[in-house]
């Protein structure tokens, strides 16, 4: 390092001693050039090596989430669990069974009629 340094100051040298006898038409720019290359290479001299970049921990990727469980029973044996668990009376199950809801559309009746059966008990007790 010290003698590349050496060398574009001695190289600069020879530039200004160049521009200052007017014998080269590029003599400015080759002063600016050796300068630039001077004080860049007193920079990498004067600065310390640059810190090892700590290589970064690696990301753990969130486990796979499960697959919903598939649905046991029949279709019929799913729509009276919905029943039971909504407290859903005899009539709507049969007519989501006769009238082939499925187990899903049948939750969404079921929850409507829930909530609809709590307003009606608030109403009433107030």
């Amino acid at each position: 390092m010290n003698t590349e340094l050496e060398r574009a100051r001695a190289n600069l040298a020879d530039a200004e001693a160049s521009l200052a006898a007017g014998t080269s038409p590029y003599a400015q720019q080759n002063v600016d050039t050796f300068r630039a290359r001077v004080a860049r290479i007193e920079a990498a001299v004067i600065a310390p090596p640059p810190a090892a970049a700590s290589t970064p921990s690696p990301v753990l990727a969130a486990p796979a989430p499960k697959p919903a469980p598939t649905p046991t029973g029949t279709r019929v044996e799913r729509l009276q669990r919905i029943a039971t668990s909504f407290g859903t009376d005899a009539r709507t199950l049969e007519a989501a069974i006769d009238g082939g809801l499925s187990p899903d559309e049948f939750a969404v009746v079921a929850s409507d009629e829930a909530v609809a059966k709590a307003k009606a008990a608030e109403i009433i007790a107030a």
